[in-house]
């Protein structure tokens, strides 16, 4: 079924007859696409929606219909410019004083308006346009539709194509000239409202909010990013929020969950994007509340889940944020609340895993970190020599055993303040191997003639390490610091090139450009080997990003003073 506006020529309301397209205009574009009629004949049931929307009692969803085969159609783009610049003026020039009454006349201007936040119009058209704009702004200077003219002429000037059509939500608010509120989830702060308009981006979303919460001066970096239950996505610095908001709404409508719970849904979050410095966070602000909830979020998903004992600690140490001293009056929050689900039991580490071929071995040697495999060997010596009392009390026990060691830890406490607590928190969750670390799913091309076919991996973006693993396993096949990346630059719509020494590796992945946004992100963070005045090697780019997820990827580095104090 095709998919242009539903408008029957028999349902069309008798008005003004539409001017017609000019036949050439039509003849030298290629057909219509899959799905539509041939062009000149979407072309005649666009204008009967042009037709039908003077009357409509909802105009909204046939405006979006109107912008969506315009937008599948781009042929029609000028065409219907054209067509509506004649429905706004008067048959001498621009519209008289009746006209400024006429409802659909304002039907048209509001059209007019969408679809000037939503295409750029040919060069032709676009001086077309602008001059019709300019007379009725001079012939009707104090009325509503000069009003449309001037905000329509200063939206020509900022649009640069929009990846989707407004959603209806946005089409309602463009009606009324007005901007579009949205709603951006940041952790310790609650819903931020922000109001945003066609053109706004996630950079300057992501920065008005930063300012608002105080962080401006924070050594942090923050992004926006889409996020429904488990599921995240960064936003590209250059991505328009309103195409975030139309895609929600289609997803929204394509799923009609009949539930309504907030982790059914799609929705806008702040969020720390690169790595995380627990030290020296001021007790007041925003700053300390916003990482100690994303902590949290993320040991809860199980990203990464932690050893038992740093999982009991930080527990005791988000009940004493909560709570402060441990009292038999505070109810004890649900498990579930405090700790991630229980992972699946491991398979025997001390089995023999294959040699990976020679391309997924393409960047081993001295690079790489030299102790891997000697703590892989020791972690295999270890693995059948039996497990943690806390994690047979997790399997053995279950519940109980695990909330009296949480409730344990959590008397040993008593007098440690509620930021006191949540610094502790983030020092700790930061020494649980693989904190806050990425993971895609990638594929390895091979970069000698004739190497072989892709190889599926894993790539883990970490703190401090990138490494690449087989797909199912958080044990890595590798493993390099930032500070010997020497190159990371993109070679085509999907491949990015890693180059570390005197080697190079070539992943593709849909996901590149949200890897080379955080790679740069890591880069930029000083360290032994890349000190803070180094140029990052990686290009900045804007882009658009996928889910990501977050496993193991480094070694624990000991434990805080805290976690001695809980387990004295």
């Amino acid at each position: 079924m095709p998919h242009s506006c539903p408008c029957p020529m028999e349902s069309a309301p008798q008005g003004p007859a539409l001017c017609p397209l000019s036949k050439p205009s039509l003849r030298p574009h290629p057909p219509a696409g899959p799905g539509y009629a041939p062009l000149r004949e979407e072309a005649v049931r666009l204008f009967l929606a042009l037709q039908a929307l003077e009357g409509a009692r909802r105009p909204g969803p046939l405006m979006q219909g109107v912008l969506q085969t315009c937008r599948d159609l781009p042929a029609l783009r000028d065409e219907l410019f054209l067509q509506l610049a004649k429905q706004t003026s008067g048959p001498a020039g621009p519209p008289g004083l009746p006209a400024t009454e006429d409802p659909a006349a304002l039907r048209y201007w509001q059209l007019l308006t969408c679809m000037s936040c939503t295409f750029r119009p040919g060069r032709d058209v676009r001086g077309h346009l602008l001059g019709h704009l300019e007379r009725t702004e001079q012939a009707l200077p104090d009325s509503e539709l000069a009003e449309y003219a001037r905000f329509i002429r200063k939206a020509l000037g900022r649009t640069r194509g929009r990846e989707l059509v407004p959603s209806l939500a946005e089409i309602y608010a463009l009606s009324r000239r007005q901007e579009l509120l949205c709603t951006v989830h940041c952790p310790g702060a609650g819903a931020c409202p922000v109001a945003i308009d066609s053109h706004t981006t996630a950079a300057e979303v992501a920065r008005e909010l930063v300012g608002r919460l105080g962080l401006a001066r924070s050594r942090h970096a923050f992004a926006l990013y889409e996020q429904r239950g488990t599921q995240e996505r960064a936003l590209a610095g250059g991505t328009l929020v309103a195409d975030v908001l139309t895609r929600f709404e289609n997803l929204a409508a394509e799923e009609a969950e009949p539930e309504d719970s907030s982790d059914s849904r799609w929705r806008l979050c702040l969020r720390l994007h690169g790595p995380l410095h627990p030290e020296g966070l001021s007790p007041d602000g925003h700053e300390l509340p916003f990482l100690f909830e994303q902590a949290h979020a993320l040991l809860l998903r199980g990203r990464p889940p932690p050893p038992d004992d740093a999982l009991r600690a930080l527990a005791a140490l988000r009940l004493q944020s909560l709570h402060l001293d441990f009292s038999p009056r505070v109810p004890l929050p649900r498990l579930d609340h405090l700790l991630p689900p229980r992972a699946p039991p491991r398979e025997d580490p001390t089995r023999s895993i294959p040699r990976p071929p020679p391309s997924a071995a393409l960047l081993a040697g001295a690079i790489w970190s030299p102790g891997l495999a000697k703590r892989r060997a020791e972690r295999a010596r270890r693995g059948g020599a039996g497990r943690t009392a806390g994690s047979l009390a997790r399997e053995g026990g279950g519940g109980t055993g695990t909330a009296a060691a949480v409730l344990g830890g959590w008397k040993r406490l008593r007098g440690m303040g509620r930021a006191e607590a949540m610094a502790a928190y983030l020092a700790l969750a930061a020494q649980c191997p693989g904190f806050g670390a990425a993971r895609y799913d990638v594929l390895e091309l091979s970069t000698e003639p004739g190497g072989g076919a892709p190889q599926k991996l894993c790539l883990g973006l970490g703190a401090k390490a990138m490494s690449l693993s087989r797909p199912g396993e958080t044990e890595p096949i590798h493993s390099v610091s930032y500070g010997h990346v020497a190159a990371c630059q993109l070679m085509g719509p999907h491949t990015l090139a890693l180059r570390v020494g005197e080697s190079q590796l070539l992943l593709q992945s849909p996901q590149v450009e949200e890897i080379m946004q955080l790679v740069n992100a890591y880069l930029a963070n000083p360290s032994p080997e890349r000190p803070c005045s180094s140029p990052s090697p990686c290009q900045d780019l804007p882009d658009t990003s996928s889910p990501s997820q977050h496993p193991g990827l480094e070694e624990p580095q000991g434990q805080s003073g805290c976690l001695g104090q809980l387990q004295e």
